[in-house]
């Protein structure tokens, strides 16, 4: 905002300085008095806070490119760990538990019957 601000006075000295031809000397002065307020540590500042923005945006898509292959590798480990748990609850079918089987249960039990 101090940037903005700062600018439309600039672009207004500018429209001022493009009226030179009908010389007014009261609008001239009131231009270079409002260039002279704009201190340039304050632009400074300014860009050094862009810059430090700038850096920090960097930081943070790194660390989203991290944590997104994290997730990936995670997921990963999610789809072999539920392959694995399916395999275990086909060789080990709680036998006292029959009145809630699906069909895949079913079959399960069927296949362990006489060595599958």
């Amino acid at each position: 905002q101090f940037l903005l601000e700062n600018g439309q006075k600039i672009v207004q000295m500018i429209d001022d300085c493009q009226f030179v031809k009908h010389f007014d000397a009261k609008r001239m002065r009131s231009a270079i008095e409002t260039f002279s307020n704009f201190s340039f540590s304050q632009f400074l500042l300014a860009k050094q806070q862009a810059e430090t923005f700038g850096q920090k945006e960097a930081q943070l898509q790194q660390q989203i490119q991290r944590l997104q292959e994290e997730c990936k590798t995670q997921n990963m480990q999610i789809v072999e760990l539920k392959a694995e748990l399916n395999k275990y609850k086909r060789l080990h079918i709680d036998v006292c538990n029959y009145l809630n089987w699906n069909g895949d249960d079913i079959v399960n039990w069927l296949c362990t019957l006489e060595g599958g």
